[in-house]
């Protein structure tokens, strides 16, 4: 990743995501641009993005719902080994993922709408994404779906606890709010 990075000089800068696409090419790569093609997620993250934001955000789900506990900054880094480990997974571990991703976004937007992750107003917050989707699809591998109501009030809860703003406001990719972001959402599904 580093030598592509430093490489990637003339032109048109590749975005993160774009390096990751080139130099963790396979079957993982290939998975992340189909769960980006899911109509619910397509919905609430809105157009399609040139600079691949929009898959960036399905490899950030992908990568704390597995390994969030070996997060280290920086986030390039981790979501790089992350799909770099993960590279060619086998059908079954791809079906799995893409029926999971499947059922949190029928989740999400039955439950949160179409719009959600936006507390500021326009631009989804990758954090408040992550740590929520996370903890809500550890809820449902652990309990099964949970009724509207539940991930309504685990959301609006969140969103009033000013620990919970803070770790998804500034510093975002820092350590210890990483893990604080993380840990206020599983508590706000009870886990």
């Amino acid at each position: 990743y580093e030598v592509f990075e430093r490489i990637n000089t003339g032109g048109m800068k590749l975005s993160p995501q774009e390096i990751k696409s080139c130099v963790a090419h396979g079957d993982f790569n290939s998975l992340l641009f189909e769960a980006n093609e899911n109509s619910h997620w397509r919905t609430m993250f809105g157009n399609k993005s040139i600079r691949l934001k929009d898959v960036e955000l399905v490899l950030r789900f992908f990568a704390f719902y597995e390994n969030q506990e070996a997060y280290q900054r920086p986030m390039k880094k981790f979501l790089t080994d992350f799909m770099t480990s993960n590279r060619n997974p086998s059908d079954q571990v791809r079906a799995r993922r893409l029926n999971e991703w499947a059922a949190l976004m029928e989740t999400l937007a039955s439950s949160l709408g179409d719009k959600p992750f936006r507390p500021s107003g326009r631009a989804l917050n990758a954090a408040l994404f992550d740590s929520f989707s996370v903890a809500l699809a550890k809820s449902i591998q652990a309990t099964g779906i949970p009724p509207a109501q539940v991930v309504q009030n685990a959301y609006s809860e969140l969103l009033k606890d000013d620990d919970y703003i803070k770790a998804i406001s500034s510093s975002t990719a820092d350590d210890e709010n990483v893990k604080l972001r993380f840990r206020l959402a599983l508590k706000s599904f009870g886990l």
